[in-house]
């Protein structure tokens, strides 16, 4: 059963586009992130999914509740993104397997500035 439908998806602020024709599914008991540098249209995206702006075309039918957090998504901040993932790790009940988690860090670019523990 779908919970989340987006069709044809754009959003323009003045003549810059930065939704171009987005498409999802999400079915119920999946669950997505979204990954990607600045300035992608992640918070855009989960802004209009949210009600918290507008699409400038397209669809969005919503059939679920919605967490949204965005911006510090670090649950310690004064922590490193590999010990972060570390503890995300440990509160879903699975074990925090160095490599993998470093893979998972070089996946989606982000620098892990701090030390991993």
């Amino acid at each position: 059963m779908s919970i989340l439908e987006i069709r044809e998806l754009y959003k323009s602020y003045g003549s810059k586009e930065v939704l171009k024709g987005i498409d999802l599914n999400i079915n119920a008991g999946e669950a997505y992130g979204l990954l990607g540098k600045n300035g992608a249209g992640k918070t855009t995206l989960n802004r209009i999914i949210t009600g918290l702006a507008f699409a400038s075309k397209g669809k969005v039918n919503c059939d679920c509740r919605i967490n949204f957090l965005s911006e510090n998504i670090a649950i310690y901040p004064e922590m490193s993104a590999y010990d972060n993932l570390v503890q995300m790790y440990l509160l879903a009940n699975r074990k925090a397997v160095k490599e993998e988690i470093l893979k998972l860090l070089a996946e989606i670019n982000i620098d892990n500035t701090k030390k991993e523990g």
